[in-house]
């Protein structure tokens, strides 16, 4: 998993420094004319895009999902995540880590369809992973959203995987939510994503019946004045 996840990390940070390196090897070749008026916008230009290439930090962002249960089912997610804006307000690229820890209490449990009654033996996890992500405002705060992850957990039907204690489970979660800035560098968002691959073994499966719906409220906040 770590290997897989460094990879695309990799992958994700190679692009953008190519991308930076090829704006900067640009090169504005003035007329022949010394002093002339053209050379003059062109070295404008020139000192205008190199400044809006740099590493801007109003771009960047911190933000995530955090949750927490308590009672026969004890359940806490801490999810942040860390993103930059490549179109400032639009476009939005990142990487997410994940940390669940889930302990249920075993007992007696009645299947209101065949009637028969269960004992369910207590079951204690600690899910983790991480991936990557990528958001677009297409219009008042309203964004669509994709997003890569992998985790690492115990496996649901042991007998399908024997000898294995833990199982890599991926997940494609698409989707879309609305964005409300709050103040100047904070924002709220709401969201609903659906896991394409929809894997027996995902941590998602059964969130809505059958259907594996996610529900997400975050928030996140930026330096330097930024609003989403």
């Amino acid at each position: 998993m770590l290997r897989r996840l460094a990879l695309t990390f990799t992958l994700l940070i190679s692009f953008f420094i190519c991308s930076f390196s090829q704006d900067q090897e640009e090169i504005y070749k003035p007329m022949d004319t010394p002093n002339s008026e053209q050379e003059v916008v062109d070295t404008a230009k020139q000192k205008r895009n190199k400044e809006d290439k740099k590493w801007d930090w109003k771009q960047f962002r911190v933000g995530g999902n955090f949750g927490m249960q308590f009672g026969n089912v004890t359940y806490v997610d801490i999810s942040p995540t860390f993103g930059y804006f490549v179109i400032p307000e639009k476009l939005q690229v990142g990487i997410g880590t994940k940390f669940i820890y889930y302990n249920q209490r075993g007992g007696s449990y009645l299947d209101p369809n065949s009637g028969i009654v269960y004992n369910l033996p207590d079951y204690k996890d600690a899910i983790y992973g991480g991936g990557i992500f990528s958001n677009y405002t297409i219009w008042r705060g309203i964004f669509v959203h994709g997003e890569y992850e992998m985790v690492s957990k115990r496996p649901y039907n042991a007998i399908r995987f024997p000898g294995k204690n833990r199982i890599n489970v991926d997940a494609l979660l698409l989707g879309g939510g609305y964005n409300q800035p709050i103040g100047n560098a904070g924002n709220f968002y709401i969201s609903a994503l659906v896991d394409a691959l929809n894997n027996d073994e995902s941590i998602y499966t059964g969130t809505f019946g059958s259907f594996p719906l996610i529900l997400r409220v975050g928030f996140g906040f930026g330096f330097g004045g930024g609003n989403r």
